[in-house]
């Protein structure tokens, strides 16, 4: 188990219990033991401007993200977070001022045994998850946890995947849904002023369907 890498800087070898520990304080104090939501991953946090984090963003990494058009994406030097081989955060576009609404982060420790971990320690911190993400045969394992607050509201998805076509490995995935939803009601809003034009008109025929039948 390469648990100990992540924290080798700050902790001695002890006992998973406490590398563990150390790994949770590395990723912003997730242990629900403050009050309020939990909006800190790796020294970021949720709501943030992103002009915070500039530093760290590689260079021309940053894109709107094609599937959901009012955040943009950019990706961060992993070096700046040890035990991490992969860390992005998305924000708002559609507000005057991107503020960090997505943290997503892989580790360098792809192990089932990291993800048993992690897992066992969100479930002492957030409760039992509400949501499974996984698939049937369990070659991606993923739990939802959802959190709220008055009139916020955050996810954290932990996942362990074979997949070497879904993020292999372990990951998590950090979302101010509440933050997620007002940026898609503000790019709504904007987006009753463009036209809209449909690519095909009419009836799915094979004639235009044809071009998206492999051959």
């Amino acid at each position: 188990m390469k648990l100990f890498p992540l924290v080798a800087h700050a902790v001695p070898y002890r006992s998973l219990f406490i590398a563990v520990a150390a790994i949770l304080v590395l990723l912003g104090g997730t242990v629900a033991a403050e009050a309020g939501l939990p909006k800190t991953l790796a020294n970021i946090t949720l709501g943030d401007p992103v002009t915070k984090y500039e530093p760290m963003i590689i260079a021309g990494s940053k894109a709107q993200n094609r599937d959901i058009q009012f955040l943009n994406e950019m990706d961060l030097e992993p070096a700046v977070i040890p035990g991490v081989r992969g860390v992005s955060i998305a924000t708002g576009n559609s507000s005057p001022e991107e503020r960090v609404i997505v943290v997503k982060l892989k580790f360098i420790d792809r192990s089932k045994a990291l993800f048993d971990a992690l897992e066992e320690e969100y479930r002492n911190a957030f409760g039992e998850p509400q949501t499974w993400l996984g698939d049937a045969f369990h070659n991606v394992i993923a739990w939802q946890w959802t959190l709220t607050e008055g009139d916020e509201e955050v996810e954290i998805v932990l996942t362990y995947s074979k997949d070497p076509e879904l993020r292999p490995g372990v990951s998590v995935k950090f979302v101010l849904r509440s933050e997620w939803k007002r940026e898609l009601d503000r790019y709504a809003k904007k987006s009753q002023t463009h036209v809209k034009v449909p690519y095909m008109k009419g009836r799915y025929t094979r004639e235009n369907l044809a071009p998206f039948v492999p051959r």
